[in-house]
């Protein structure tokens, strides 16, 4: 059968106006026909009539979404149990042609039967909620989101050791955790809307900020720690207790205890002269300053300082502390002579 020829009331821009969350394709907001003041939907931005003409990354993005909503819905109280349910064509009950899920808080008591969730008793509550009332309840219901999931580090329980926020993608075959960790603190955190792709290991003792985006087959070690707006391209490897600063964009290899200062873009690696050839666990690490830049194959060896600003030429090996605002290039690296110098 189809659908009546009418505007989609998906696609309005007032849909906004009642918006709980949204991802980059998808978009949560309360529900305009509710048996209860919470009673969710779950839309992708671009309008598509049947599930089956969704493409693969954007229906991942629309279930990651209600899989997101549900989650912060239980941590802030809404309610413990819920119905996901989709209605797919006009004979399966679709009223509007565009696809969307229902997000149906359930309460103790809200219907005798719970099993029989569809009967008259349940539905006998759905009622039109007003424009106003709407934009009311999807602002407090916001807030009670942003609320919990910027205290989010505080509010798990000390035995709780993988914390990510509600709002992160991880994908399949990603590790958390090593088992030959010996420390007692073995958490992991992860902030909000961080994105950790196949084939990454995270250690015990480990933290990433929000905005965390992480390539493929990525290692990160035990007591590093990584700031806000990161990216992390495939294959990079971070070793121990290091430290990234925020909005930096790193690759390659960092040894134990390197410092990566904010606004870094490093694409080298950060090595120790390994004077002890059993160990570098002890030795002096390279320290990256705020804004500095490290150019693709280059090598940073032993506890020298690369000062803020400075430019490391694309495969320069340095071995000795670089001057802010200062650009090396060679090998070994020194400073670039400027012409008629």
């Amino acid at each position: 059968m189809k659908f009546e020829e009418n505007i989609c009331p998906f696609c309005e821009a007032s849909l906004r106006e009642r918006k709980l969350a949204e991802s980059e394709s998808s978009i949560a907001v309360l529900a305009k026909h509710a048996v209860n003041n919470a009673q969710a939907l779950v839309i992708p931005k671009r309008h598509f009539t049947d599930i089956a003409e969704i493409p693969a990354n954007e229906l991942f993005d629309l279930i990651n979404l209600a899989k997101t909503t549900i989650a912060l819905f239980k941590k802030i109280g809404v309610a413990d149990d819920f119905n996901l349910i989709a209605n797919n064509g006009v004979l399966a009950g679709q009223s509007v042609e565009h696809f969307h899920f229902h997000i149906i808080p359930r309460k103790e008591g809200d219907c005798p039967e719970p099993k029989y969730w569809l009967s008259e008793h349940l539905f006998k509550k759905l009622r039109e909620i007003t424009m106003t009332e709407l934009v009311e309840n999807a602002k407090l219901l916001r807030q009670k989101m942003a609320d919990f999931s910027s205290n989010m580090s505080s509010t798990f329980s000390d035995d709780l050791w993988l914390n990510i926020a509600p709002s992160c993608v991880i994908e399949h075959g990603v590790v958390f955790g090593n088992t030959n960790y010996k420390k007692s603190d073995k958490s992991i955190f992860v902030g909000n809307n961080a994105i950790i792709r196949s084939g990454t290991v995270i250690y015990y003792n480990t933290k990433a900020g929000c905005n965390f985006d992480c390539g493929h087959n990525v290692l990160i070690r035990e007591g590093s720690r990584i700031g806000n707006n990161v990216y992390v391209y495939s294959g990079t490897q971070i070793n121990r207790d290091v430290i990234i600063g925020d909005n930096c964009i790193v690759s390659g290899y960092l040894g134990n205890g390197s410092v990566v200062e904010s606004n870094v873009k490093m694409f080298g690696d950060l090595i120790h002269k390994y004077e002890n050839q059993y160990s570098s666990q002890h030795e002096p690490a390279p320290v990256i300053k705020s804004g500095a830049f490290v150019g693709w194959g280059a090598k940073v060896i032993g506890g020298v300082v690369i000062g803020e600003n400075a430019t490391i030429g694309a495969g320069a090996v340095v071995v000795s502390d670089v001057l802010p605002e200062t650009t090396v290039v060679g090998v070994p690296a020194r400073p670039m002579k400027r012409l008629g110098k």
